[in-house]
């Protein structure tokens, strides 16, 4: 069955619960009933579309790598019921409220691909990540692989469980971006051994974009060594790539929501198994730890239900838009971002095969010191670019969004054109 099939009967229950329960945003347009294919240079559709997010005032962002803006509904929600549950807290988070995040839980699941019962909300990706690290049951003869290149949250979390517990911390590093796939999936099966109780992978390298081959990368782990627990980060692939989990055998999947599901700032998910469920202590203090029911990773008395419903009106335009229509935008200002930067002599840290790369592109530049770019770009022409600096990457990180105007991209290219134009040793044609 499709998404958009499971999508219409969810959207509709939906749309009911919120009239039903007078919640229904006041002075916002409803959301557009399903787009049809769109494609990423349809400057028209995708103008309409800009229309649904805020506008920027002074500030051109190309850092939505670590954050996105949220559509009109999300944001409305935050504030309105956020205002409705101030008249009287407790009746409206917890008589009210508090019955649609069954619902909204439903949502998250149909869109991931699996069971209500194995989905449970975080207030971001780290948090997720923590619960598993330090509460998956591990003993000092067990193994658990990362890869260097992680995301720093999780290589510093897995540190400090080693550091703390004595349990064996095997960390591989890949060689990115130029290894190839079968040379990625190779380096991890070569590491496993028979004391390896789990193996983390990342969807999609938050340093430098580059999507590793992750679904065949665990099912080949799982074909040949079905005890290993893999962990998925799902950071930068959740609600953007194909990311369907009844085809990836991964034991645990982690995602935020405010990324490229656009959901409330901040708001994230984490998968666990049925099966497994029982087995994972919550991070946060639970009545019945052992229990198997996912809700006992929630249990941190009160909870901002406002955010929970925002992920609903999330989900709900996510499904009007369609996952493969931000994906074909992403690609296509990617492409028009990378096309406008040819003339200056970068050094690419993202691979060049369009298939491994999405939205996010990373450059260094001899003789060009990071925070001095930042800073001009920021302070000079009041555009926003992210920055990495980590054990194994470092540079310039740029990340449109499906919002972001041709005209900004633009503004970005001239911007760093004219600031390298002046950089000792670069040749920058044009200028």
């Amino acid at each position: 069955m499709t998404h958009a099939h499971i999508a219409q009967p969810w959207v509709q229950a939906w749309n009911q619960w919120i009239a039903e329960h007078l919640l229904t945003l006041q002075n916002v347009p409803a959301i557009p009933s399903q787009f049809g294919p769109i494609a990423g240079n349809d400057e028209n559709t995708w103008k309409e579309i800009r229309n649904y997010y805020p506008k920027p005032i002074g500030i051109t962002n190309f850092n939505s790598g670590a954050v996105s803006s949220s559509p009109i509904w999300v944001e409305q929600a935050m504030v309105q019921y956020y205002s409705r549950v101030n008249q009287a807290p407790s009746y409206f988070l917890w008589k009210v409220m508090e019955q649609g995040r069954e619902l909204v839980r439903k949502g998250i699941a149909q869109l991931a691909g699996v069971s209500e019962e194995e989905i449970a909300f975080t207030r971001n990706t780290t948090e997720a990540l923590n619960t598993l690290i330090f509460g998956i049951p591990l003993q000092k003869s067990e193994e658990v692989i990362i890869a260097k290149q992680d995301y720093s949250k999780a290589v510093i979390g897995w540190r400090q469980r080693a550091l703390r517990e004595g349990i064996s911390l095997k960390e591989i590093s890949l060689d990115l971006p130029q290894q190839t796939d079968e040379e990625i999936i190779q380096t991890y099966l070569k590491a496993i051994t028979p004391q390896t109780k789990v193996v983390q992978v990342t969807q999609v390298i938050n340093w430098n974009g580059q999507i590793l081959p992750y679904k065949k990368l665990v099912n080949e782990i799982k074909a040949q060594h079905p005890q290993v627990w893999v962990l998925l980060d799902g950071a930068h692939g959740f609600a953007l790539l194909d990311t369907d989990l009844s085809e990836i055998p991964c034991d645990f999947y982690v995602a935020p929501l405010h990324k490229w599901l656009h959901g409330p700032i901040t708001s994230g998910m984490m998968m666990i198994r049925k099966s497994l469920i029982s087995k994972i202590w919550p991070y946060a203090s639970s009545a019945q730890p052992m229990s198997d029911a996912i809700q006992k990773f929630e249990e941190v008395s009160l909870v901002l239900t406002p955010y929970i419903l925002a992920i609903g009106h999330a989900l709900a335009f996510h499904w009007s838009l369609g996952r493969e229509n931000k994906e074909n935008r992403l690609r296509h200002l990617r492409q028009q971002l990378e096309a406008s930067l040819t003339s200056i002599p970068l050094i690419w840290r993202t691979p060049q095969e369009e298939a491994r790369k999405c939205g996010i592109i990373l450059f260094e530049v001899h003789g060009a010191a990071i925070d001095t770019i930042e800073s001009h770009m920021l302070h000079q022409h009041q555009i926003h670019v992210g920055t990495v600096r980590w054990e194994t990457f470092q540079g310039i990180r740029l990340t449109p969004n499906i919002y972001t105007a041709p005209e900004d991209i633009t503004r970005l290219s001239l911007a760093l054109r004219g600031y390298f134009a002046n950089v000792k040793g670069a040749v920058v044609a044009g200028v």
